[in-house]
C-alpha cells in the first residue's frame, strides 16, 4: 500500500501527529503517534518535497525546540531516524480522528499534486480564494457605505422646519408695587436645506396661562333686587390668554385648525358642564370672555409678530398687574397652506415675592393660623383707634 511506498517515518518521542490539519512546526505535539498507519495521512503541505518520500524535511530539534531527544542514525537521504522507539502500549493504537466531513477536508491538500505542493500550489490556491473573498467583502462595504449615504440624503431632504425661540424672562416676580410687565418673544425659523421661501411665514404666538374651574352666574332684578338666578360651570378656563399673529387670524388658519390648536379667543376649549342647554352656555361662555377682555386678561392682536427677512421674528405680550399667578406657557406656532407645519414652547414663571408672597403662603397653607392672625389684628387695630379717639 501507500505506507509502504513511503517508508516507515519516526519523529522524536511524543512527536505530534503531522495529518492533522491544524498541525504547527512549532506547537507543542503531546503525546500522540508520529504517523498514522492508514494511506492518506498526509504530512504539512509546506513541509512537503518532491523527492522527499514523505519525510520531515527538517529535524525534530527545529520542530519543536525544546523537550525532544537528539536525533541519531542517519539514513542515506539524510533523514534520521528517533532515538527511542514509541511506546509499547501505544504503538498500534489508532491516531484520534475526526469525523467524515472533518477527516474529508483534512485530505484537500492531499488532492493537490505532488509537485504542485512541492513548489507552493496549494498554498498559491489559499491565497487566490482569500484574495476573492476580500474583493466580494470590498464590494459589499462599498455597496452598504452607498445606501447609508443615500438614507442620509433623504433624510436631510425632508428634515423638517424648525423654531427656535427664547423670551425676555423666564420669570416675573409681583411685588407690592407691581403694575404689569412686557414679555418680548423672538427667535428665528430654521428652513430645511436653508433654503428660505419668498413668501413671508405665517406665525401666531399664544401666552396661556394655568386653567382653573370658574362658574359664571347672572344676575336679573327680582322685585327690586338683583339677585344670581343661572349659572354655568367651566372646567378648564385659563386664568390668561394672549395672541399675536403676523396676518389675521381667519386669513392664517380654518376654524377647525384654530380649533385643535385654540388658537384665538373665540377658540378656546372651556369645557362646560353640561347642566345647561347649548344656547345658555354659549352666552355664559361670550359673557365669560367679555369680561376677561375688559379686565386685560384676554387680549388679540393681529399684526403683532413682526418678521424680518422671512427667517427672524419677534412679539411683545402686554401681562396686566391682575395677572394671576402659576405656570406660563408661551407658544409659537409656524403655519402654511392653513395648517401648522412647526410649534415651539417657552416656560415663564409668574409668582410673588416679598411680603406679598409670605401673606400669599400664609393664606393658602396655614388657613386657619391666617384667619386668626387677621381677627386678631383687626380688633387690635379697632381697640387702638377708640383709644386714640377717646383721648382726643
Amino acid at each position: 500500500n501507500a505506507l509502504q511506498r513511503i517508508g516507515a517515518v519516526h519523529f522524536a518521542a511524543g512527536a505530534a501527529a503531522a495529518w492533522r490539519r491544524h498541525w504547527h512546526p512549532h506547537r507543542h505535539h503531546g503525546h500522540r503517534r508520529g504517523l498514522h498507519h492508514r494511506a492518506g495521512a498526509d504530512l504539512y503541505a509546506g513541509y512537503a518535497r518532491q523527492n522527499g518520500r514523505r519525510h520531515q524535511p527538517v529535524p525534530d530539534r527545529f520542530r519543536h525546540r525544546r523537550h525532544h531527544a537528539a536525533p541519531r542514525g542517519a539514513v542515506a537521504d539524510r533523514r534520521y531516524r528517533a532515538r527511542h522507539p514509541a511506546a509499547v502500549g501505544r504503538r498500534h493504537r489508532r491516531a484520534v480522528r475526526r469525523s467524515g466531513g472533518a477527516e474529508a477536508a483534512t485530505r484537500t491538500l492531499a488532492a493537490v499534486p505532488r509537485a504542485d505542493r512541492a513548489c507552493g500550489g496549494g498554498t498559491r490556491a489559499v491565497r487566490a480564494d482569500r484574495g476573492a473573498a476580500r474583493i466580494v467583502h470590498g464590494v459589499q462595504l462599498m455597496r452598504r457605505l452607498a445606501g447609508l449615504l443615500a438614507i442620509w440624503l433623504l433624510c436631510a431632504a425632508a428634515a423638517p422646519v424648525k423654531l427656535i425661540t427664547d423670551i425676555s424672562q423666564s420669570r416675573i416676580d409681583i411685588v407690592y408695587t407691581f403694575k404689569g410687565a412686557e414679555l418680548l418673544v423672538f427667535g428665528a425659523i430654521q428652513y430645511a436645506n436653508g433654503v428660505v421661501p419668498d413668501e413671508p411665514p405665517g406665525l401666531a404666538v399664544v401666552m396661556r396661562g394655568p386653567a382653573e374651574p370658574i362658574t359664571v352666574r347672572k344676575k336679573a332684578r327680582v322685585a327690586g333686587i338683583w339677585i344670581n338666578t343661572r349659572s354655568a360651570r367651566f372646567e378648564s378656563a385659563p386664568g390668561f390668554y394672549a395672541v399675536a399673529t403676523s396676518a389675521p387670524i381667519a386669513r392664517l388658519v380654518d376654524q377647525r385648525t384654530a380649533t385643535i390648536w385654540e388658537i384665538g379667543v373665540d377658540s378656546l376649549q372651556l369645557s362646560p358642564t353640561e347642566n345647561a342647554t347649548p344656547a345658555e352656555t354659549e352666552e355664559f361662555e361670550k359673557g365669560l370672555i367679555d369680561l376677561r377682555r375688559r379686565s386685560g386678561l384676554y387680549a388679540e392682536h393681529e399684526g403683532g409678530v413682526g418678521i424680518s427677512q422671512n427667517i427672524l421674528y419677534r412679539a411683545r405680550i402686554a401681562i396686566p398687574s391682575t395677572v394671576p399667578v402659576g405656570s406660563y406657557t408661551a407658544q409659537i406656532f409656524l403655519i402654511k397652506d392653513g395648517e401648522v407645519i412647526a410649534q415651539s414652547t417657552s416656560p415663564v414663571e409668574i409668582d410673588k415675592s416679598g411680603f406679598e408672597r409670605w401673606i400669599f403662603v400664609a393664606a393658602h397653607n396655614h388657613a386657619l393660623a391666617y384667619g386668626l392672625a387677621a381677627v386678631a389684628a383687626a380688633l387690635l387695630a379697632g381697640w387702638g383707634a377708640g383709644a386714640l379717639v377717646r383721648r382726643t
